[in-house]
């Protein structure tokens, strides 16, 4: 895994999966990827400006070694409940295991493209409603997960590397992903915090995430995705008027750009050390934010024409019209599947 990502952006990484997301084919029109870059890139309305200021629309797609991955552990939040304690640990093969979701995230659609001979396996120690610590921000219920709680199992079950053989990890072959934020900013009214104090406790919350990912290095992980925070001021649960939290969308809002400002620095001085470690790694930080906020402006050049509305059921069972291409949002706080997917090209 020593060319995990190649970037002409001074040595520094930041984009993943591979820094040029845009590269994708558009499902609406099947043109190729060089033509689709040309024709974002023509769109007068928006530039895609992704993290370290480089329009993303103009530069060439970075190499992601994914020949070398053979493990993808994926910590995070809003996945089904895996509790491998009860269910064993497994290989991590998604396609054998019983293993149901609502919706398909992201590091579903990387498994799915992804698995084949190479025997990709992916390991989902997510949890919905996890918060990065529970001491900064508390979970909505007092057992829910946190950054901390999801490593803490993960220690427990595939330490030490290389863990049971079913797992056989190691350093040079295993990407850890992890994507957390959302609750926490959901539910910073809660713990009374104003506008004034945005900045401090998104500070709190990045360094515990960055902490606790040197917990993961010092017992062998190198190699890390994180994935910063979705444009949550668009979604309808803070955009509609009648959303449960349009009260605060504001507070939301600057939270969210607070909480990515703060990655945009901490993940490359975690990249840096882990170059420079005994064993050399890296940190990558995919700008979902910037994607978000695209997709949003030309939403029929992905194949996406429904911003507003989303997938409303009762009981599991769906009550409205899918619309004539596609949601932009599963419901009023979680993106749609069709946005993984093209996140994923």
């Amino acid at each position: 895994m020593s060319t995990r990502l190649r970037l002409g952006v001074g040595g520094v990484v930041l984009t993943a999966l591979a820094a040029g997301y845009l590269s994708l084919g558009l499902p609406s029109f099947g043109q190729d990827r060089d033509v689709t870059r040309k024709l974002l890139a023509s769109f007068p309305q928006t530039s895609l400006v992704d993290v370290v200021g480089q329009n993303a629309t103009q530069r060439t797609r970075g190499e992601f070694d994914w020949t070398t991955t053979k493990h993808l552990f994926v910590l995070s939040w809003r996945f089904d409940k895996s509790n491998y304690y009860a269910t064993g640990i497994g290989n991590g093969d998604l396609h054998k295991a019983n293993y149901t979701m609502d919706h398909h995230r992201l590091t579903d659609y990387l498994y799915g493209d992804y698995y084949g001979d190479e025997d990709l396996r992916m390991w989902n120690w997510a949890q919905a409603g996890a918060v990065v610590n529970k001491s900064i921000v508390m979970t909505h219920h007092p057992h829910w997960a946190s950054y901390e709680s999801q490593v803490h199992d993960f220690n427990g079950l595939c330490l030490p590397m290389p863990g049971p053989p079913e797992v056989d990890w190691h350093s040079d072959n295993s990407l850890f992903i992890v994507q957390f934020g959302p609750n926490d900013v959901s539910r910073l009214h809660r713990q009374n915090v104003t506008m004034s104090g945005v900045g401090n406790i998104t500070g709190q919350l990045t360094d515990s995430m960055m902490a606790t990912s040197r917990q993961l290095q010092a017992n062998g992980a190198s190699h890390f995705l994180f994935i910063n925070l979705p444009p949550f001021g668009r979604f309808p649960r803070y955009y509609l008027p009648s959303g449960d939290l349009h009260d605060v969308r504001d507070l939301v809002s600057a939270a969210t750009d607070a909480f990515n400002d703060h990655l945009k620095t901490k993940v490359p001085e975690f990249d840096a050390e882990l170059k420079a470690a005994e064993v050399p790694g890296s940190a990558m930080l995919f700008d979902w934010n910037a994607l978000g906020e695209f997709m949003f402006a030309h939403t029929e050049a992905f194949g996406i024409t429904d911003t507003q509305r989303f997938r409303a059921t009762r009981q599991r069972r769906p009550i409205n019209d899918l619309g004539r291409l596609g949601f932009v949002f599963d419901d009023d706080l979680h993106s749609s599947s069709e946005v993984s997917s093209l996140a994923e090209g």
